[in-house]
């Protein structure tokens, strides 16, 4: 939540809205109180996962949430970019980005998806666990767009960047993969 605070500071409460794919409600708003409970996709086989995940409706929630935005940015692990149903395709306009693991890039990789990888070997790079890393590559993401130059930088995220980017310590630098 570090670099959604971060933008919501910088453009406003409403520049960034937050959706959280859950395995025991299917998709909640960041707002929505939900009781205590101990469901996970990590927990259960591909399988398993994708015939919960249609059972709470995700892969068409996650659609139809997505539809309008510019700009759709997914921190997701394995199990749960599994729930989505990939591939998840812009519409014309948009930009997706998958903060993904490796191996996933051909699970999500689309035209007008972007690709990012955050495993292993970016918590390393990042000095972050691996069960944070898509967080800390995003917080690092919001800051640079935050910065003075960020509606230009913004801009070009969601219409230039190639359909996969591996993003080194100095991402604003990122060279295509």
């Amino acid at each position: 939540m570090g670099g959604v605070n971060t933008l919501r500071t910088r453009f406003g409460r409403e520049s960034v809205t937050v959706t959280i794919v859950s395995a025991g409600y299917g998709l909640v708003a960041e707002d929505n109180p939900l009781v205590p409970y101990e469901a996970t996709f990590n927990g259960m086989s591909r399988r398993e996962a994708l015939a919960w995940s249609r059972h709470l409706g995700i892969a068409r929630d996650v659609r139809g949430a997505a539809k309008d935005f510019p700009l759709v940015v997914f921190l997701l692990g394995a199990r749960y970019l599994d729930a989505l149903e990939p591939p998840v395709i812009p519409r014309a306009g948009q930009r997706f980005i998958f903060l993904a693991g490796s191996g996933n890039e051909g699970v999500v990789g689309s035209p007008g998806a972007t690709v990012v990888r955050a495993g292993p070997e970016e918590a390393t790079a990042y000095g972050s666990p691996v069960i944070a890393v898509k967080g800390r590559m995003f917080e690092l993401f919001a800051r640079g767009i935050a910065r003075p130059v960020g509606i230009s930088a913004l801009r070009y995220v969601a219409q230039q960047l190639a359909p996969c980017m591996k993003l080194p310590r100095g991402w604003l630098t990122a060279q295509p993969c």
